[in-house]
């Protein structure tokens, strides 16, 4: 299944809170005490679900009317695919995301798994050099430590130490 999700830019998660409050409330305090109620639609709590939300989020282009203008045009969208977002980070995935035109998608092996391999798949454009890779992957609150990372950094750091060796000794 998958649940559809819009995502604002300026969001306020104090107003999605109150929202949530008002509409949901009175039942979970009837269900699990006010305690848990007020935990449950806190500030803090539904601005971490929406985090979350957020970055579990497959983009997709779909057709749509623009509201302004009333166009029909593509638009984006996100919508959370459940086995997708379980569905970890590689650099050198061993499977890729494709997006169909009905907002479904289709993740597929890109090579031969191995049995007992996790499925990986890359949340960021996986042609970029390792530094713009790890920036980009910071929005996902983690450093990226796989084997093709783990490569490319140290080529760079060789490369970084030579360069600095050559200039403190330049060749005569």
């Amino acid at each position: 299944g998958r649940v559809c999700l819009c995502v604002w830019v300026d969001i306020d998660v104090g107003s999605v809170a109150s929202f949530l409050k008002g509409l949901m409330f009175s039942h979970l305090c009837e269900r699990l005490g006010e305690e848990a109620a007020a935990a449950f639609t806190s500030v803090e709590f539904i601005g971490s679900l929406l985090g979350q939300l957020s970055l579990n989020a497959q983009t997709l282009h779909v057709w749509g009317i623009e509201r302004k203008r009333g166009e029909l045009c593509v638009l984006r969208a996100g919508a959370v695919f459940v086995l997708q977002s379980c569905l970890n980070h590689n650099c050198e995935p061993n499977c890729g995301v494709e997006c169909g035109q009905d907002s479904s998608i289709s993740v597929k092996t890109l090579r031969e798994v191995r049995e007992g391999e996790q499925l990986t798949i890359s949340y960021v454009p996986d042609d970029l050099p390792v530094q713009e890779r790890q920036q980009l992957l910071r929005q996902y609150f983690f450093l990226c430590k796989c084997d093709r990372c783990q490569r490319e950094l140290a080529t760079a750091l060789d490369n970084g130490s030579t360069q600095a060796q050559t200039a403190e000794n330049p060749p005569t």
